[in-house]
């Protein structure tokens, strides 16, 4: 989980789960305390994603909740290596 700053900006370290199949799509939450629900939000990954990773959404899901949607786009489960941060 992550505190939004003052200025409103956040690092948030996350360990997103896999995605099956080519196409998938999979929302994923995370607590940043401080978010209010339906306010915009933009994610920045601070490393390269692995190939067929993508993020296909983010969005204010709740207060104090961020959810990202990501997407396969491999013909296999892919398992982030690392944790990336947003």
């Amino acid at each position: 989980s992550a505190t939004l700053e003052g200025n409103g900006l956040t690092r948030l370290t996350i360990d997103p789960t896999t995605s099956d199949d080519f196409g998938t799509t999979a929302e994923q939450t995370f607590t940043v305390t401080g978010l209010v629900s339906g306010s915009p939000v933009w994610v920045n990954p601070s490393m390269q994603l692995p190939a067929g990773l993508g993020i296909a959404g983010v969005r204010v899901s709740g207060t104090s909740t961020l959810a990202i949607t990501f997407v396969n786009l491999t013909a296999a489960a892919i398992t982030p290596s690392v944790t990336a941060s947003a």
